[in-house]
């Protein structure tokens, strides 16, 4: 399984980059998460994963490699 964490400053850029990563196989982990540290600006999280290829090899594949 592969697992990021996207993170942008605004919810549009987020919903841009989970998105791409969608198109790209990827699922969103639960929900999203703000950032919010005093006054710095706030910075808005989704955790994504993709699941690993789960197709079994043969004796054949493997003594390709």
């Amino acid at each position: 399984m592969n697992y990021k964490v996207v993170a942008a400053s605004s919810i549009k850029i987020l919903e841009e980059r989970v998105n791409e990563l969608i198109g790209q196989g990827y699922a969103p982990a639960g929900g999203m998460t703000i950032e919010q540290y005093g006054s710095t600006p706030n910075r808005y999280c989704q955790s994504m994963y993709k699941a690993a290829d789960t197709k079994r090899r043969t004796k054949n594949e493997d003594s390709k490699n």
